[in-house]
């Protein structure tokens, strides 16, 4: 199994295409846009009178997106990777070796998996109640 992590300088269409025929799991990051700012326009704005908070609050969104030159929906991978560093605190390295911060990243990635597995397993029994 193979990973590819990148920054929103190779957000290209035929990156994607190249990655997934060869079997890679992959995450991109999006350069914004007035589309993707306009999805998530209601977590940017706070209620009048409110005060500043001190304290860090993040919000995450899950929703489909396609840009016009895509030929598929894509833009969720960003999403998982931020509900797995909060979730399950992957990005940090605890070992001074290699292959022990290897193992860490695949248990915290299976832990991930097995998380949304039992949400969507949830989701499907209230979908059908």
């Amino acid at each position: 199994m193979w990973f590819f992590r990148a920054d929103a300088a190779h957000a290209i269409p035929a990156l994607y295409e190249r990655l997934e025929e060869a079997d890679y799991f992959y995450v991109i990051l999006l350069p914004a846009n007035n589309v993707l700012r306009e999805k998530i326009a209601h977590l940017l704005t706070r209620p009048a009178g409110r005060l500043l908070q001190t304290k860090v609050k993040r919000f995450f969104e899950d929703f489909q997106y396609q840009a016009a030159s895509w030929d598929k929906p894509r833009g969720t991978a960003a999403q998982h990777i931020k509900e797995g560093k909060y979730a399950f605190h992957w990005t940090r390295l605890s070992c001074r070796r290699f292959r022990g911060n290897e193992v860490g990243r695949q248990l915290h990635a299976l832990a991930y998996r097995l998380a949304s597995f039992l949400r969507y397993i949830e989701l499907s029994e209230e979908m059908a109640h």
